[in-house]
């Protein structure tokens, strides 16, 4: 019985190496064209006009790396090589930035570049090395009726990744200098008041373009892995949770601030807070079905750190996965969003959020009692979206804690009360925070936790 188990486990591992084998030949041409963007980059300076020293010599060398790295890629057993192209291709997106690079050729050159040497390097081919170590199993996490890893899971991410990169990077034009002004319907000159802030200009860069880059990393994030990453890639899934999770709400957060801190709002800026806002609940569900794979995994022994950055499988049956016709317009968009819906109750609060925020300029109030409405009723507008994806339902809870403040807040700031406004929006708040409307789908050992 060994014995056959050995030989199973060679032949296995046999099969491994030959897939890898194969995948190498099939995808092997993607290092060659890196090699020429590397050429590209290292006759950009001799092509194009650049006005920064730091810029030439960046180009210059970056070039020669990704020659390098790409050309010690082509041997299917040097996994790192296409790593660190990819680096280079990270840091060709931030180098502008860091060296305020005078002209927009420079800037578009390696941001462009840089995307395609990632996508080359570790996108498209794939995670190198990952046919060495993935495991046969299931598409759909156990006890799922949504696989949250599918690729049409992950089209509203990308997509509005994207959307969020060319809108952050139209603001970062005017913050290098590119652009004389900054485009905004609806509050005049409050882009350029935003962008010029000692806000903004406290980062030692531009902060739109760092998050033009911060967007462009959710996209290609979004691109790595296929429909069982959330077990054969959790370290993927999870940093990419915190990309858009933790990050993305410090993001908002600070949008949220403009008005108090700078007296301005930006009307792109709310663009992309909430494009941001659109992908936070659209990623929790892939999260937490790796934490659940991680979670089993140490139950049975096995170890956490090795399936955490070399994936894993599960001998746990999965309910069947039923995919729509995706035949209408319809019918894709409720497969894309079946893991997100719209109870009333959310709509209500959200809608006593804009009610908040916009009050103090109905009632004409602009003392610490207005600042709070601002705040806290874009507070209120953000956790009741983010409840709206079914496996983070639960977050709605945080209104009644906004609930309360507002109540509370006419005797606690001082200046004029508007005390019936504060109560009766405090008072619905907390009651509709307590309905947790229906949920569709199935989420394994997570279902309890969602009350």
């Amino acid at each position: 019985m060994v014995i056959e188990t050995e030989e199973t486990d060679n032949v296995r591992e046999d099969q491994k190496m030959l897939n890898h084998h194969v995948h190498h030949r099939q995808t092997v041409w993607m290092h060659f064209a890196n090699f020429f963007l590397g050429v590209w980059l290292i006759a950009a300076p001799l092509t194009f006009i650049y006005n920064s020293e730091p810029m030439v010599i960046n180009d210059f060398i970056c070039g020669f790396l990704i020659c390098l790295f790409t050309l010690l890629s082509i041997n299917p057993f040097r996994l790192w090589a296409p790593w660190a192209a990819a680096i280079v291709g990270l840091w060709l997106n931030v180098a502008p930035l860091i060296f305020w690079a005078p002209e927009a050729v420079s800037y578009n050159n390696d941001t462009i570049i840089g995307i395609l040497v990632i996508a080359f390097a570790i996108v498209a081919p794939g995670v190198p090395g990952v046919k060495l170590y993935e495991e046969p199993g299931p598409d759909v996490p156990p006890g799922w009726s949504v696989n949250p890893s599918s690729w049409i899971q992950r089209i509203p991410i990308i997509f509005l990744g994207w959307i969020g990169f060319f809108a952050s990077r139209y603001l970062a034009a005017y913050q290098l200098g590119y652009i004389n002004t900054a485009w905004d319907p609806f509050f005049g000159e409050g882009t350029e008041n935003v962008l010029n802030s000692d806000v903004s200009k406290a980062w030692p860069v531009s902060d739109a373009g760092l998050g033009a880059f911060s967007y462009m990393l959710d996209a290609m994030m979004g691109y790595l892995g296929g429909e069982n990453r959330w077990r054969t890639m959790p370290w993927a899934v999870i940093f990419f949770g915190i990309l858009i999770i933790p990050l993305g709400a410090i993001s908002i957060t600070l949008i949220i601030l403009q008005p108090l801190a700078v007296g301005s709002w930006c009307s792109i800026c709310l663009f992309t807070a909430i494009v941001m806002l659109i992908m936070i609940p659209c990623s929790f569900d892939e999260v937490f079905a790796s934490i659940q794979f991680l979670r089993k995994s140490k139950k049975e022994g096995k170890s956490v750190w090795r399936i955490f950055w070399l994936g894993g499988t599960t001998s746990e049956k999965s309910i069947e996965y039923i995919r729509h016709d995706l035949t209408s317009f319809r019918k894709t968009v409720k497969e894309i969003f079946s893991d997100f819906s719209v109870p009333w109750n959310l709509i209500l609060s959200s809608l006593i959020g804009v009610w908040l925020m916009f009050s103090p300029f109905v009632f004409g109030h602009t003392n610490a009692l207005a600042d709070s409405d601002h705040f806290v009723g874009a507070l209120i507008i953000t956790f009741s979206v983010i409840a709206m994806g079914e496996i983070i339902r639960p977050i709605r809870f945080i209104n009644i804690a906004s609930g309360l403040w507002i109540m509370l807040s006419p005797f606690l700031l001082a200046g004029e009360i508007i005390i019936y406004n504060e109560l009766i929006s405090g008072f619905l708040l907390i009651i509709l925070s307590f309905r947790k409307g229906k949920i569709i789908n199935n989420y394994g050992s997570f279902n309890k936790y969602i009350v």
